[in-house]
């Protein structure tokens, strides 16, 4: 159905896309938990999993369409990412099967969280990548500032979450932030091969690669994440990212006033 995840198994290769082509896969919380029961059939039937979108891009994040939460003093915003996105992050941290992601279009907000914590991620020359968590009156969540910052560097995150910078797929691949650069039309050709070869591969020593290259890091993601869960519960009362959710959903330009 649209707006869930869509999972088949073929070869030890299971393969979940998110499939909301409208919203360009924008995340709910039922996607979310969806997703990590995905991953969880994942891990014990296959060898490798590979992550898509359907449609024209990969996600573009939180789904914060009318149905969504509107913020205000009523509204902690931190809670959805303790409940569901969070989780979903953990979740694929603790997968002990190699991921693949196959990014193209846009990957926007947590759609680049969930890009980034891929073992193998393949862009498509088409795909960019985009945090525009301030232009909402919000805190990068997630795990963005985390992933973005080892990605990149302070500079460089920086870039992205304060003047809103988008990432092209050239310049990542540059920057040695996705493994495959590759042209729109040689993009399933690209990913089928590599989980091919990871499937084929002596999975107990992938598992022990994750898990030592996770190792040096996951105290600090894990307390990014909590920081974050903090942050936006605050940020989302604000007058700001009222304004921002509002200026997304009318289709213009937010007016700020810093508080």
């Amino acid at each position: 159905m649209p707006g869930h995840i869509h999972a088949d198994l073929t070869n030890d290769v299971a393969t979940l896309v998110l499939d909301d082509p409208a919203s360009i896969n924008g995340m709910t919380p039922a996607m979310a938990q969806s997703l990590i029961e995905a991953l969880d059939r994942a891990e014990e039937q296959a060898r490798v999993v590979v992550l898509r979108g359907a449609g024209r891009g990969f996600c573009s994040g939180a789904n914060l369409g009318d149905d969504a939460a509107t913020p205000g003093q009523d509204v902690d915003g931190g809670d959805v990412l303790e409940r569901h996105y969070n989780p979903l992050i953990r979740r694929i941290r603790a997968l002990r099967i190699p991921l693949v992601t196959q990014v193209h279009g846009p990957v926007v907000g947590l759609g680049v969280s969930l890009a980034l914590m891929g073992d193998v991620i393949v862009a498509s020359s088409d795909a960019y990548f985009l945090a525009p968590f301030a232009k909402l009156g919000l805190a990068p969540d997630s795990g963005a500032s985390f992933l973005l910052t080892r990605a990149l560097g302070r500079a460089g995150a920086m870039n992205m979450l304060l003047l809103g910078q988008r990432l092209s797929a050239a310049e990542a691949a540059e920057k040695g932030v996705v493994n495959r650069l590759v042209e729109p039309d040689q993009l399933q050709a690209a990913v089928d091969q590599i989980a091919r070869t990871l499937a084929a591969g002596p999975t107990l020593a992938f598992a022990a690669a994750k898990r030592l290259s996770w190792t040096a890091v996951e105290g600090a993601l894990d307390e990014d994440l909590d920081l974050q869960r903090q942050i936006q519960g605050e940020l989302s009362r604000s007058s700001d990212c009222v304004e921002g959710i509002a200026a997304f959903r009318e289709r213009r330009a937010p007016v700020f006033l810093g508080r």
